[in-house]
This record gives C-alpha cells, structure tokens and sequence, in this order.
C-alpha cells in the first residue's frame, strides 16, 4: 500500500483569495516599504476568505452501458459521462467547511479544537484594485464615484474587498446596489 501512494501524485495547494481589505491587516515593516516586508497585524487575528462547495450528486445504480449518455444539440452529436457513482466535495473545500460548521455549531470558541491553517500572502502581480478615485488620498468630492464591478461568477473575493473598502471611505452603503 506504501508503494501506491508514492506513485501518486501529491495533492497541490490551493489558492484562496482573501476579501479582507488590504489595509485591513498588513502593516509595512519599518525596515522597508515593499510587499516581501510586510508582516500581518497581530491585532487583528482574522482573515476572511470565500468558498463554495460544489455538490457533484450520486448516480443512481445504472448498467455500464447507460454511463455514457448521447444527446442531439442544434444537430451536433455530444456525448457526456456521469463520472460520480457516489457524492464527491472538493479536498480543500470540505475541510474548510468542517471547520466553518465547527466553529458555528460550537457555544463557545474555547472549547473547540482550532486546526492550524497554513497561509501565506502573494504579491498583487497584476495590480488589481480599486481605481484612484475611490482609494484614500484621493480627492474628496463628498460623493463616490459610480463602481461597476462585473464578476465571473468564481473569483469574487477580491470584489468583496472592494466593495468593503468602498463602503468604509464613503459610508454611503444605501447607493450600493447589485444585479
């Protein structure tokens, strides 16, 4: 049994993005003012992140033969395979849903078994962020400026972020709308 989960390839991290506002809790290091300084406000001791939990549901009991299905769309001919024969969650997702559940479920905090969750922060490559306008330092006009935020339906976090920050520069949430 060893020697089959050698040959198995490892499970790969995942990446989550954080939808706390970045000034929320880093704080740059006196040495310096570049990113690979900056060290996580201990006040603070929280860091939100956003997940969902794909349900891929069972198959019912069904010949081989009938696993793989065709169907007929605008004359194409497709075919699909119902891979699942049983419930099935992501690794990294069910973990951290326990520990959600966990937690929520609990009376107290103290009393619950706290894992450690292994983190660590990457720079913003591309830059993205919320424009000038709507950052601190900015000029103060007393209104905010229109935002749309178009999301592609998974990596929202960031957009979380940003309407967080929005909101807190501007106190203004009675404007924010979505569709």
């Amino acid at each position: 049994m060893a020697q089959l989960l050698e040959m198995l390839p490892r499970l790969r991290p995942r990446s989550y993005s954080l939808i706390n506002m970045p000034d929320d809790f880093l704080v740059p290091d006196n040495r310096s003012d570049s990113f690979s300084n900056m060290k996580i406000d201990r006040r603070l001791q929280q860091l939100s992140i956003v997940f969902t939990r794909v349900d891929f549901p069972p198959i019912p009991s069904v010949p081989l033969e009938t696993l793989a299905l065709t169907s007929t769309i605008t004359g194409l001919e497709c075919f699909s395979f119902r891979r699942y024969p049983y419930r099935r969650h992501g690794v990294c997702t069910s973990w951290l849903e326990r520990i959600w559940r966990t937690y929520n479920l609990s009376k107290t905090l103290d009393t619950v078994q706290k894992p450690p969750v292994f983190i660590y922060l990457r720079k913003n490559l591309n830059n993205f962020r919320l424009p000038d306008l709507v950052t601190p330092g900015a000029p103060q006009t007393g209104l905010a400026p229109p935002l749309v935020l178009v999301g592609p339906g998974s990596g929202i976090a960031p957009f979380i972020g940003f309407l967080r920050q929005y909101t807190k520069y501007f106190a203004i949430t009675d404007y924010i709308t979505s569709f």
